[in-house]
């Protein structure tokens, strides 16, 4: 009988550890270029590691838009097809009298036992001279789950 060597099983440990990790991703969306490329990012990992996505929108309740999500699902059906069977949406509604994006979202990651958050550095700031956002930066502080940034 065939035993595979130390090195081998290993890799095999870890390869089962890496699908493991990123079973559950999250992506925060806002509409921004950047964060169409952090969710085009975050299909190229789920394709790799069989994982689901969901891509979320937080808004204050009077300002959410129902085409925010219209741009990915265009992409979808058109260049990643596949991706459709292991995609979900969901709008984070809120009060902004009692919450914020960056909360909303940290709550639904820290609550949705998510494995992997696929996020862009900035999304729609006015200030182009930084290098991270608000959201992004309180959402690196304010959670224990493993992050992925695209710039």
């Amino acid at each position: 009988m065939y035993a595979a060597s130390p090195q081998l099983q290993a890799e095999e440990e870890r390869k089962q550890i890496d699908i493991r990790m990123h079973k559950k991703i999250i992506v925060p969306y806002d509409g921004s270029d950047n964060s169409f490329r952090a969710f085009q990012t975050a299909v190229d990992i789920a394709s790799m590691f069989g994982s689901h996505i969901v891509v979320v929108h937080a808004c204050e309740k009077e300002r959410c838009r129902p085409d925010i999500f219209d741009r990915i699902k265009s992409y979808v059906n058109e260049e990643r097809p596949e991706a459709d069977q292991f995609l979900d949406y969901k709008l984070l509604r809120f009060d902004p009298d009692k919450s914020s994006v960056s909360s909303e979202l940290i709550k639904e990651i820290v609550l949705g036992g998510y494995d992997l958050v696929v996020m862009s550095a900035r999304g729609t700031s006015v200030n182009d001279e930084l290098y991270m956002g608000s959201v992004a930066a309180s959402i690196i502080m304010n959670t224990n789950t493993s992050i992925y940034i695209v710039r």
